[in-house]
């Protein structure tokens, strides 16, 4: 785990904590790593916990900021990229992945599901993997435009297959 930031579960109350996470150089070097970042100049997340009524779980509430360096997919030029985000998650106790996926339809807007193993929610992945999420997966600098090959005469082979099946 790149970052880790366990927090006990069994003195989360209805009423909110607030704990703030943080990536050290070290992390965010390893976070860059793991999700093939240039570089991650930094990552916190203000994350609330609370128990939601009438749920026998653990409701994680956070706001995820980050400034990262990602490649341009056309041109390989590094993009610096800043993220705010929020996000939501539950965590329930004896919940499976069979489980997440019986409820997938039902509402796009619950928050995401999330195992409740033992007494410890680890932070920190939940930071990292919303990070993942935020990402844009083929980012591209402003402008950058892939140039067309360039046209030596030849047929387009799809074309000489397409006039074979009309024939």
């Amino acid at each position: 785990m790149e970052l880790q930031r366990r927090q006990k579960v069994d003195r989360i109350t209805a009423t909110p904590i607030t704990v703030v996470v943080t990536a050290e150089p070290n992390e965010r070097a390893a976070i860059a790593r793991r999700l093939e970042l240039q570089d991650v100049a930094s990552l916190e997340a203000e994350c609330r916990l609370d128990r939601p009524p009438m749920a026998k779980g653990v409701r994680l509430r956070g706001r995820l900021r980050a400034k990262v360096t990602q490649t341009c997919v056309v041109t390989l030029e590094p993009m610096p990229v800043e993220i705010v985000t929020e996000f939501e998650r539950l965590y329930l106790p004896g919940w499976t992945p069979e489980m997440d996926e019986m409820t997938e339809t039902v509402d796009a807007e619950a928050p995401d599901i999330e195992p409740l193993d033992g007494d410890v929610i680890d932070l920190g992945e939940a930071v990292v993997e919303e990070l993942s999420l935020a990402l844009d997966p083929y980012p591209r600098l402003p402008g950058a435009e892939l140039d067309p090959p360039d046209d030596d005469g030849r047929p387009n082979p799809f074309q000489a297959l397409a006039a074979l099946r009309r024939s």
